[in-house]
């Protein structure tokens, strides 16, 4: 019998300027498996909430995935671990470190790290640099179904070449 996975909606509410409320339910529809082994992945974000949702979702496909809820702690895990983490899911908007600066802390550690941009944040310019970077890029909201196909891709990304886009 093959167990039936449950997708995840992220659904966000203005409540007024500067205030969103972000909402996570379950979906009743399956999402794709990962294919060729279960990915090793980073999430650096802060927002505990999405985190938590994603982790438990992302460890329901069969990933591996550790948390940060702080930029900091989430490199110094990196530094020690990075040879056992396949993908980093990294926001760009976060306290004391922007995504571009974690990047680059992330890429002095190793060149060849499997990085996806997860944000919400809409400022084409600023993140037009960090795009071409990365190895790919995912907007807020995003369903489970496209965050697992993307972190999927980006593991199979160390074994041949690929660009995801945004």
């Amino acid at each position: 019998m093959t167990p039936v996975v449950f997708g995840l909606a992220i659904i966000y509410v203005v409540i007024s300027v500067g205030f969103v409320f972000a909402a996570y339910a379950f979906a009743g529809r399956p999402v794709a498996r990962p294919l060729g082994g279960a990915p090793r992945v980073l999430f650096i974000d802060d927002n505990a909430d999405l985190l938590a949702v994603v982790r438990l979702a992302m460890e329901a496909e069969g990933c591996q995935v550790q948390i940060a809820e702080q930029p900091r702690q989430g490199l110094e895990f990196y530094r020690k671990n990075w040879r056992n983490i396949d993908v980093v899911l990294l926001d760009f908007l976060m306290p004391d470190m922007n995504g571009d600066q974690v990047f680059q802390s992330i890429a002095t550690i190793n060149p060849n790290a499997s990085t996806i941009l997860v944000t919400g944040y809409g400022d084409a310019q600023e993140l037009a640099p960090l795009q071409k970077k990365v190895t790919g890029c995912l907007l807020k909201p995003f369903s489970m179904d496209e965050l697992v196909r993307m972190v999927q891709a980006a593991a199979d990304h160390l074994k041949q070449p690929a660009f995801l886009l945004c």
